[in-house]
């Protein structure tokens, strides 16, 4: 394995994606999800990879298009009183970005779900090269926990790097 890039306190592989851990994060397992935790806090980055079908591709634009149309069929699978017909499930854009970093590209949503006990909030992040994909999901039972552990699992999908399979 190469060095460890400045700003990481290890990294590790699977399949074929590097993925660089933020000081206390450590790798938790590998199936049936990719799960990195920090070990003094109660949270968890979960991971899936997946290479797209031979001779298909995709770039940002299009992974843009692909995260907004699943979040509006999600909305409407919905309907207006959530799941079973009770409005304690809705879900609250925080926020959408979008990053490239060399060949490598991502879409990021954040989410405020409305639920109870009380809300709980998440960042899903989609990176791919064009034909491979890595999909990460954080989620934390409150903002605070959510603010001092999305900082991390941001800074380790940025260091993503995904290598062609053997």
């Amino acid at each position: 394995m190469s060095a460890v890039p400045a700003g990481y306190a290890s990294t590790v592989r699977h399949g074929f994606a590097i993925l660089g851990l933020a000081e206390g994060w450590i790798e938790l397992e590998r199936a049936p999800l990719w799960r990195v935790t920090h070990h003094e806090r109660n949270c968890v980055l979960e991971l899936s990879l997946f290479a797209l079908a031979a001779g298909v591709t995709i770039d940002l634009a299009a992974l843009r298009v692909l995260a907004e149309k699943r979040r509006r069929t999600g909305e409407e699978n919905r309907g207006p009183f959530g799941c079973g017909g009770f409005d304690d499930d809705r879900r609250i854009l925080l926020n959408e970005d979008s990053w490239a970093l060399g060949a490598v590209f991502c879409v990021e949503t954040s989410l405020r779900v409305e639920s109870h006990p009380g809300p709980t909030f998440s960042r899903s992040w989609t990176v791919s090269d064009g034909v491979r994909v890595l999909e990460g999901t954080f989620e934390a039972e409150n903002e605070e926990l959510f603010g001092r552990g999305v900082e991390d699992c941001d800074h380790m999908m940025r260091s993503v790097r995904l290598m062609c399979a053997r």
